[in-house]
């Protein structure tokens, strides 16, 4: 028997070459609810077991996942783009804005009402691509895993984990940060709580020590937890400015053109 999907020869229940199922068969309802909850709900390699492991046993799941037991969890860019998207639909379901478009609204109000350059009457103009990324939330995680993910590899250098180990890592800790602020946010919608918007927040950082604290084991706990602030020190100033020269490259290109 040839497989159907590299036309390989097959000789039991799985192709040798590619790995398919021999018992493939035509696209129908029954195949498609299998194919979901196989997916999705299948508990040895699905999202939800993925999800679960990631809260339970972070440090042993990133490290299985990193050291080749690829085949268990779900894939960390499809995973984060996944949970990122289930934030983003919550937040329009409510009817609020992400906090990115809140900062850039804050940004935008301001330029219009008092910020401008004494050149010829310039004014600051909010770049674009700010604008860009707080309306679509999901790159604008994915966009900050990279930069996240070079501060960690500089805190924890001394645990010669790679840059690209530290991206997967915080890939799937981004990914549980957005369930965890969506559902918070959902549960949320009938008191309208401040604490609660707080308390998201502390625990999507909090996850973020407590993954540090699981996958780093090895050397004194404490410096660990030096180490995790000091990414969010880097990351903070990597990211200001990586911002303040878009901003000022921004304005100065649009100032200029206006001088011409």
């Amino acid at each position: 028997m040839k497989c159907k999907n590299c036309n390989g020869i097959v000789r039991k229940n799985f192709c040798s070459s590619c790995g398919q199922n021999t018992g493939v068969g035509k696209i129908n309802y029954k195949s498609v609810v299998q194919e979901l909850f196989q997916a999705v709900f299948f508990i040895k390699n699905g999202f939800l077991f993925t999800l679960k492991e990631l809260f339970l046993r972070p440090g042993s799941t990133i490290r299985a996942y990193l050291d080749g037991q690829r085949k268990r969890y779900f894939k960390p860019v499809v995973y984060v783009i996944i949970l990122s998207s289930f934030y983003y639909l919550s937040i329009r379901l409510i009817g609020e804005n992400t906090w990115p478009e809140n900062v850039v609204a804050g940004m935008m109000e301001d330029v219009d009402s008092s910020v401008t350059i004494s050149i010829e009457g310039g004014k600051v103009v909010v770049p674009e691509l700010f604008i860009w990324l707080s309306k679509n939330y999901s790159y604008l995680l994915l966009l900050s895993v990279p930069l996240f993910s070079l501060a960690s590899w500089i805190a924890f250098w001394h645990f010669k984990v790679s840059y690209f180990e530290h991206f997967v890592i915080n890939l799937y800790i981004t990914g549980q940060q957005a369930f965890i602020s969506a559902i918070i946010l959902l549960i949320n919608v009938p008191f309208k709580n401040d604490f609660l918007d707080f308390l998201s927040s502390f625990l999507a950082v909090l996850y973020v020590y407590f993954v540090y604290w699981k996958f780093f084991k090895s050397g004194r706990r404490f410096w660990n937890v030096v180490r995790t602030i000091t990414s969010y020190i880097i990351y903070g100033f990597l990211s200001f400015i990586i911002f303040a020269l878009i901003f000022v490259l921004n304005n100065f290109t649009k100032i200029s053109l206006e001088l011409q």
